[in-house]
């Protein structure tokens, strides 16, 4: 909650952030758009992005934060896992 209400020291660096998440976004959408349509273009974007999602995951195991972690980690390897294999062309 303190980025979105507190005084900002870095607006590039913010600005950055923004512009980052909503490139990111779009190609999670472009990706989700792959699956709908049963094509292989999907495929990639999502499998990159659950394996970054699974390491996030255990630094948060071994930070200790396992209330967040565990489930992260779950629910990766399930979509990675459905992504990879989940659908034909």
């Amino acid at each position: 909650m303190a980025p979105l209400i507190s005084k900002v020291n870095a607006p590039a660096a913010l600005s950055a952030e923004i512009i980052f998440g909503l490139l990111a976004s779009i190609g999670l959408w472009a990706s989700a758009s792959g699956f709908k349509q049963k094509k292989s273009f999907g495929r990639a974007p999502a499998v990159l992005a659950n394996l970054i999602a699974l390491g996030v995951s255990y630094y948060m195991i071994t930070g200790k934060l396992l209330i967040v972690g565990i489930p992260l980690a779950i629910l990766a390897a399930i979509t990675l896992i459905s992504s990879a294999l989940g659908y034909r062309e």
